[in-house]
């Protein structure tokens, strides 16, 4: 930018003249002169500056350009009194490539940026190349009003507006030149004036130069009346501007996200002179005053048709305008008319139409009053023809697939004539440009596209791999093209696919399309997409422009060199042997691609499928709008975000929804973040590989270093994943480690492996749920899940495999292993408790789930204060477990039998434990719990090591062996589990537990309560005549093999015990 605040700013009473801006924008980017928090700028003078783009940016994409603008942020912006003169823009002309460049543009990317702006009082002159007041983006959902401005331009093809969404915009009250083309669909157009507005050059003592009116015009002093409420000292840029209509008192906001604004008493808006303004007598424009004053009378001039002839009088001050001042009783200069392009002068005419003269030359006489003169011609004949292409379409008028009409110069350009085509096989998409306000002084034609709704497919291969003979259609491997982005392009025009034979494709900031699919793994031979093979045929999608990246391992180790991120398009795996904490692609990151895409929104019904996407310096998509639906299967995200900095970074990064299939995610910072909307619809993950990522995010507790991060309202469901090997690192507390699902969506994780995973520092949770800064409650559940060979090397405690920091939060684990899993806390720690499971102020239960070999403990007596235990809970926790075995477990080295417990509970506030029908078979007390927890235990075996709480419910607990099996229970699909021997005297002894159907587990106990037999395994207190949907005959909760339980016949542990058979002895 020219001028930067990353604050507020008020641009006051500036000179900007002959300024060049060069830029290398990217795709779906704005630049502009300014770049502030949000701004005004009252009184400046915008002279013969530019914006250049000297080179091509990219090959394919959008990207927008201005004087005045956001940038495509979240900036507000007011504009007024300002001059804009001969401003223009250079840049290339490329296929594939939409340029959108105004004076003042406002730009929306995104669903998530709001930007506003609002123009009052300005006064534009330019040679119509560009736009003056534009929309960039698709996404603007604010209002956009353009008040008592001046609007003048050449005399044909001059188009001043461009918006992508006129219906937020207002022109109220401006003079618009009457060769300007006004777009439809605005949310209002009042008292607008199509006279060319005469101006003399005039500049202050400062040298500010700025264009005065000549002549008083139509309706130039009929505009709203402007009020500001800035200080004189201009040391506050809180300003903020109104308008009210002509003969109201209605004020109304400029800008609106400004109106709150209230520094002093509102005040009429000086002009950019300086010059005091007086509400009710406001002229249009930057300047006040008018040349020839207001005394006299004025004479216009309007040419029918527009621009059939030019009008020459001596003494006009501004050849442009036919118009000048009359003193009272004065003859006006004699008007000579001379036709354009083979036009014939008709006569002068008023605007009744009658007729007052017949030569071209005519002195009129003294005006009594205003007048305004039309001098009329009859324009040469130009041919103007529309044509069809692409399809079967007909014109009604000849049934021909074109049409020419004979037309006037200067005459209102003709409608479209009417025309047919077969809808059911073809799409109209339009003609390719607007049509201009009026028939131009050459013949023309204009071409509409029909595009067949037949699936196309478009083959893309390598630069390296281009067939001798191509035409570069696409439309065979015979005829492939080079250029992804064209391809994409293509095959978005209505619907299609895109196929990529094997090799290595540099592409960045590539635009995604509605129904297009985009596949991979193709040898350049295939003719069905079953054929695809990614794997022996990979398709690489790369950032990295050089193709030199290489992996730096961490700590670094000068004697392993620098191995390279790729060998061909063969990836070498990070960190092998793990001989290192982790490795980072960052190595010669500089050149890298910031995103593989652009922003996008509104994309549904979109597939990636087996193609690997690598080397991306932030990620490889930007972040997708909320009304995005795309799915990505059997794909490989590897090595990206080369920058290693960004905080809340992934791979995948969305508002919007995401389907994930078969997909891996190798060696880069994140993996996954999904995003809150207002739309309300499940993400989706299935059978995806999370290997070797790393998060070592040092920033505040609202940033979350995570290997996938769920903030969202919106539910993600995970089936069937990998996560192995990952690393995260964090200083700051509540961060999770590699699934978080802090936002209110919740969610599942079922049939997932994590395993080998290391948390350090202060991370907590491998999975967590719910967020503790803000309080935002969440809720998960994790199902038929294997939790191994995790660590946590000097995290802080707490819950380690499954934590829920966050008051309200909920979360079910069941049919879970967790084995040889290792949670230290860390050296010097003042942790309260070292815990694989954790609540805080939250509900955790944990039903038909094995704990087999498991490691808590801190590393010197500085800990010995601290709890250690399997399963905790803190404050109002309600923590319980259901059908569940403990064996093996170690409690660590220091502390004494009282901070050791398989079940603990500690903090000031009561919460509740429970445990139904579970084995403890760790060597330590099963339950040590707060005072205050409410307590209930049920067909539970304890062990001997005596447990301390207050009693509470107590029906049938054990504290002799239960005798466990030796070996873990192994069923094909499903996590192995402890289970009861068969000589077991517990094997029929567990009590009965159901589900209801909104969720919540009840076990039945006709003991305690008889009148209130159904009790919630969560809330001891909790007891109930009846539950809806269950009864005695209710099927009880499966065993975490999916096999059911039997009324009467109940194990207590995870899964049920095989009957004991009958055993013969052969002597």
């Amino acid at each position: 930018m020219i001028l930067g605040s990353g604050a507020g700013a008020w641009i006051r009473d500036c000179t900007m003249r002959n300024l060049r801006l060069v830029c290398r924008p990217g795709s779906d980017t704005c630049h502009s002169f300014f770049y502030a928090g949000s701004y005004a700028i009252d009184g400046c003078s915008f002279e013969n500056c530019s914006i250049a783009v000297p080179e091509e940016p990219f090959s394919a994409g959008k990207y927008g350009l201005s004087i005045v603008g956001n940038g495509s942020r979240n900036i507000h912006f007011s504009v007024v009194n300002s001059t804009f003169v001969s401003n223009r823009f250079e840049y290339p002309a490329q296929d594939g490539v939409e340029v959108t460049a105004a004076t003042v543009l406002s730009g929306a990317t995104s669903s998530g940026v709001l930007p506003q702006g609002g123009v009052a009082n300005c006064t534009f002159l330019s040679d119509g190349a560009e736009a003056e007041i534009g929309q960039f983006g698709d996404f603007h959902s604010r209002t956009f009003a353009i008040v008592g401005s001046v609007f003048s331009g050449p005399d044909e093809g001059y188009y001043p507006f461009d918006f992508t969404n006129p219906g937020l915009v207002s022109i109220i009250d401006c003079s618009i030149d009457p060769f300007a083309q006004i777009p439809g669909g605005l949310a209002a157009i009042n008292g607008a004036e199509r006279d060319r507005v005469p101006f003399a050059r005039f500049a202050d003592a400062k040298g500010k130069p700025m264009l005065r009116p000549i002549v008083r015009m139509p309706g130039l002093r009929d505009s709203p009346d402007v009020s500001t409420n800035s200080a004189a000292t201009y040391l506050d840029v809180r300003q903020s501007y109104r308008y009210r209509m002509p003969g109201t008192t209605t004020w109304v906001a400029l800008t609106p996200v400004f109106a709150g604004a209230s520094l002093a008493a509102y005040r009429p808006l000086d002009d950019a002179a300086g010059v005091e303004r007086v509400y009710g007598a406001f002229t249009r424009g930057a300047v006040q005053s008018i040349t020839e004053g207001v005394a006299g009378h004025t004479v216009v001039v309007r040419m029918d048709p527009l621009g059939a002839g030019t009008i020459t009088a001596a003494g006009l001050a501004d050849a442009r305008a036919y118009a000048q001042t009359v003193p009272v009783g004065a003859t006006p200069a004699a008007l000579t008319a001379t036709g354009l392009n083979g036009a014939t002068f008709l006569g002068w005419f008023n605007t009744n139409g009658v007729e007052v003269a017949t030569t071209a030359t005519y002195a009129p006489p003294a005006p009594a009053a205003d007048t305004v003169l039309v001098a009329k011609f009859e324009p040469a004949k130009v041919a103007v023809t529309f044509a069809l292409v692409g399809g079967d379409g007909r014109f009604a008028g000849n049934g021909e697939a074109s049409i020419t009409l004979p037309c006037g110069i200067g005459t209102a350009f003709p409608s479209v004539p009417a025309f047919t085509y077969s809808t059911a096989a073809y799409v109209f998409e339009g003609w390719g440009h607007d049509f201009p306000v009026y028939v131009p002084a050459c013949a023309t034609a204009f071409t509409g596209t029909l595009y067949q709704t037949a699936p196309r497919i478009v083959r893309v291969v390598p630069p390296s791999d281009f067939p001798a003979g191509s035409d570069g259609s696409g439309d065979s491997w015979a005829n492939a093209m080079t250029n992804f982005h064209t391809a994409c392009k293509a095959a978005g025009r209505y619907r299609g696919e895109v196929w990529m034979k094997t090799g290595r494709y540099l592409v960045g900031d590539a635009s995604l399309y509605a129904n297009v699919a985009v596949r991979g793994g193709f040898a350049g031979t295939e003719t069905e997409t079953s054929e695809a093979d990614p794997v022996a045929n990979p398709t690489v999608v790369t950032g990295d422009v050089q193709g030199n990246d290489y992996w730096i391992p961490s700590p670094t180790t000068p004697s392993i060199g620098t191995p390279a991120v790729w060998a061909g398009l063969a990836l070498t795996m990070p960190n092998p042997g793990r001989t290192h904490t982790y490795w980072k692609p960052s190595g010669n990151n500089a050149d890298d691609i910031e995103y593989f895409s652009v922003a996008a929104d509104a994309v549904t019904n979109a597939l990636f499928d087996g193609l690997t996407f690598t080397c991306y310096k932030n990620g490889c998509l930007r972040p997708l709008g909320a009304s995005t639906d795309i799915e990505f299967s059997r794909c490989r995200f590897l090595a990206n975000h080369t920058a290693c900095t960004t905080l809340n970074s992934a791979s995948l990064d969305t508002y919007g929804r995401l389907v994930i299939r078969g997909c891996d995610f190798i060696g880069s910072a994140g993996s996954l973040y999904f995003r809150s909307s207002s739309y309300f619809f499940t993400n989706v993950i299935e059978e995806c590989l999370f290997r070797d990522l790393f998060d070592t995010t040092t920033g505040p507790q609202t940033a979350r270093p995570v290997v996938m991060c769920n903030v969202s309202n919106h539910r993600l469901d995970m089936r069937r994943c990998t996560f192995l090997r990952n690393y995260v690192w964090s200083n700051y507390g509540y961060h999770s480690g590699i699934v978080d699902f802090s936002g209110t969506g919740g969610g599942t994780v079922e049939e997932c492996l994590i395993a080998e995973n290391t948390l350090t520092s202060d991370t907590r949770g491998i999975i967590r749920v719910g967020h503790s800064n803000g309080g935002t409650a969440g809720s998960a559940e994790i199902i038929r899940c294997v939790f191994r060979d995790n660590t946590a090397e000097g995290a802080s405690g707490c819950g380690f495999c499954i934590t829920l920091p966050a008051g309200g939060s909920s979360a079910v684990v069941r049919d879970c292993l967790f084995t040889n899993n290792v949670n230290v806390a860390p050296k010097g720690s003042s942790a309260n408790l070292v815990a694989h499971l954790y609540a805080y102020r939250a509900n955790l239960q944990v039903v038909n789930s094995s704990f087999v070999d498991n490691t808590v403990d801190g590393p010197d007596t500085s800990t010995s204060g601290a709890g250690f235990s399997m399963v905790g809970g803190y404050d109002y926790a309600k923590v319980s477990v259901v059908h569940c075995a403990l064996r093996g477990n170690s409690y660590g080295a220091i502390g004494t039998a009282a901070t050791k417990a398989a079940i603990m509970t500690y903090g000031t506030y009561s919460g509740a434990a429970s445990a139904i029908s579970t084995v403890f078979d760790d060597g330590v007390a099963a339950l040590r719990l707060h005072a205050s927890t409410p307590v209930q235990i049920a067909a539970s075996a304890i062990g001997d090591v005596a447990s301390t709480y207050t009693p509470g419910i107590s029906t049938n607990v054990w504290t002799c062996p239960a005798r466990l099996a030796r070996n873990l229970a192994e069923k094909a699909g499903v996590p192995p589990h402890l289970r009861l021997a068969g000589t077991s005297p517990f094997v029929r002894a567990g009590v009965p537990v159901w589900r209801a159907p909104a969720g919540a587990f009840y076990w039945y106990d006709p003991y305690t309560d008889p009148a209130k037999p159904w009790r919630s395994t969560l809330t001891p207190g909790t007891a109930a005549a009846s539950v809806a949907g269950l009864t005695l005959a209710s099927d009880l909760i499966p065993d975490a093999f999916g096999q059911p339980r039997v009324l009467g016949k109940v194990a207590i542990g995870p899964v049920n015990t095989p009957p004991a058979g009958t055993l013969m002895y052969v002597r």
